[in-house]
């Protein structure tokens, strides 16, 4: 599965599947969709049948009492069950045979107590243990790319039609959420194992995306949530999902930041020589998890082009902390103990603790484009049609965009991004344009809860 999705990411749609009704992503759409409500449902039903016993009856009770005792024609009772009840009648065997097989199992078990040679156990060949690297990625949910049309049959049939050859789905208001902005994630393509310390319960499995600059931010980017605290999170639907990821991962406290990296860490090798400030602070793993802003539904064309696109064209700025100065604390490496040293005579009275804010710094988060779940869906592991991404950049620019130099792109300007994409046309311009027509078809329509038509 893993050399088909790098074969196919980021590519766009083949022309079959947006001329074919068959093999389109709508009716593939549809199709997945039922199968996770036939699982569903029969999930269910075998959990209540789980829990229903047959009780005891009566009737076969004194049925198989009855059958237990019979007296034939002889007038002798027939009993019917095993030799057990007769063993009590049996005579106890005499000492002398009973002398034979004692010698017997002493024998053997002088047999038995002769030591055995010590030999290597030969080693079973067989297949090597998976990684646990396949094993979480083939749990994760990969969004398909949102097949989109922008011809003129798509323009004269999009509500003659209930699948709608433009290629946006025709319950996109109302049944539909949306993820914006969500991050660039430049190994979207595979799995990394990583073990570091974090404020969350155990038995919890989260879905995300560790930020192109996580060395400066200490980010990491949350998308789903597949278990959280041994609760299955990921078989409710999408809208549960996300409402349960962000009021829990509020309700998490902050760990104290990790020290200064050096270059000789086992976590990070950083190349870091001389003692660093708090501004240029390097973080070893991951401390913030930030999840990716939702927005919930109904998703009216109002929210999609005043809300939604607009998020996902921009840069979101987030605030992270850094470590307290601590020029008075010092802490001995070798032996663990702590000095403190605060200047003046033995005697004197101890400075006021003041409570100091620790130092925030601000960081852009550059958008790779929206991600759109159908509400009514669950988590499902490998590529599903349940969940569509529209990216921000151009088709033929994100294999070279996302392998450029993150420093790089972090102190490009707006501007100059900006005049790099500016005559190329990415799928969200599309995306943005179809939703336009779409209000213009309302309007003329005469629909009474029209919109205002916004240029794309």
């Amino acid at each position: 599965m893993s050399s088909s999705r790098r074969s196919a990411y980021k590519l766009p749609p083949s022309s079959s599947t947006l001329t074919s009704v068959q093999h389109s992503q709508a009716a593939r759409r549809e199709k997945a969709l039922e199968d996770q409500k036939r699982k569903r449902a029969l999930k269910f039903d075998l959990s209540r049948f789980a829990e229903l016993k047959l009780g005891d009856d009566d009737e076969e009770d004194e049925e198989e009492g009855n059958r237990s005792e019979e007296i034939n024609q002889d007038g002798f009772k027939v009993v019917h069950s095993g030799i057990a009840s007769f063993t009590s009648e049996m005579s106890e065997p005499s000492q002398l045979s009973s002398a034979v097989p004692t010698t017997t199992i002493e024998t053997q078990s002088n047999q038995k107590s002769k030591p055995k040679s010590k030999a290597k156990p030969k080693k079973k060949k067989g297949r090597k243990r998976s990684s646990s690297n396949a094993q979480w990625a083939d749990k994760i949910m990969y969004a398909e790319l949102l097949e989109m049309s922008d011809s003129d049959v798509a323009a004269s049939t999009m509500y003659l039609d209930n699948n709608g050859f433009d290629g946006l789905p025709p319950n996109l208001h109302t049944s539909w959420v949306a993820l914006s902005p969500v991050p660039i994630d430049p190994n979207s393509d595979k799995s990394d194992s990583w073990f570091f310390p974090s404020p969350l319960p155990p038995s919890t499995i989260l879905d995300c995306i560790l930020d192109v600059n996580w060395t400066q931010n200490g980010v990491l980017h949350v998308l789903d949530v597949l278990r959280w605290k041994g609760q299955e999170v990921g078989e409710c639907e999408a809208g549960m999902r996300f409402w349960w990821r962000d009021t829990r991962l509020d309700e998490l406290s902050a760990l104290p930041l990790p020290p200064q990296v050096s270059s000789n860490s086992s976590l990070l090798n950083v190349a870091s020589s001389q003692p660093t400030s708090s501004s240029n602070y390097i973080y070893p793993y991951p401390t913030t998890l930030l999840p990716v802003p939702y927005h919930p539904a109904p998703l009216s064309l109002s929210t999609l082009l005043g809300v939604v696109v607009p998020a996902a064209r921009s840069t979101r700025s987030v605030s992270v902390t850094l470590p307290m100065p601590s020029s008075s604390l010092t802490i001995d490496p070798g032996g663990g103990e702590m000095d403190i040293d605060f200047s003046g005579s033995a005697n004197a009275a101890s400075p006021p603790h003041v409570f100091t804010a620790p130092p925030m710094k601000e960081h852009q988060i550059f958008s790779d484009g929206l991600l759109l779940y159908l509400a009514e869906a669950t988590y499902e592991s490998g590529s599903s049609p349940l969940s569509n991404w529209v990216p921000l950049k151009p088709l033929s620019l994100l294999s070279t965009l996302d392998t450029e130099d993150n420093e790089s792109m972090e102190h490009e300007s707006d501007d100059a991004r900006t005049m790099r994409t500016s005559n190329l046309d990415g799928p969200l311009d599309l995306f943005e344009r179809l939703l336009c027509r779409r209000a213009q078809t309302r309007v003329n329509q005469g629909n009474p809860g029209g919109m205002e038509v916004m240029e794309a």
